[in-house]
């Protein structure tokens, strides 16, 4: 009996660990896809500034970087889309495919959606500055 109660114990920490492991990917990814949002606006904004300085780039070339900006926002949404995706798809593997009861997510699942929904607008508004 005792040895079932320790197996059983063994198995809930592994379990903990393993979803410990999987949330610190997930923030690790929520790092990268912020850091890939903010480099995608930035570089927006510097050929913003640069187009109202005296400094004129040449009109292809200008388009081209704002759309480079543009498509390492959208790889910043989807990689955090995906990773959350990821996450959930562990925790109910870990869980053994069933999510007990309705827990409060945790904070990294929050501010990855957060960031989806930061990225999204940041993309709106690139894409809104190109068309305008």
């Amino acid at each position: 009996m005792d040895a079932d109660r320790a197996r059983n114990e063994s198995d809930d920490l592994a379990r903990e660990r393993t979803r410990m492991a999987a949330e610190r990917t997930l923030m690790a990814w929520i790092r990268t896809s912020l850091s890939m949002i903010g480099f995608g606006f930035g570089i927006d904004k510097i050929v913003e500034t640069l187009r109202s300085s005296d400094i004129r780039l040449v009109a292809r070339l200008e388009s081209g970087v704002r759309w480079f900006g543009i498509g390492i926002v959208v790889l910043g949404i989807y990689s955090m889309w995906a990773s959350l995706r990821e996450y959930r798809r562990m925790v109910n593997l870990i869980a053994g495919g069933t999510v007990r009861g309705h827990a409060a997510p945790s904070l990294a699942t929050t501010v990855g959606k957060w960031l989806v929904a930061i990225g999204t607008f940041a993309f709106l508004n690139l894409v809104w500055n190109m068309v305008r």
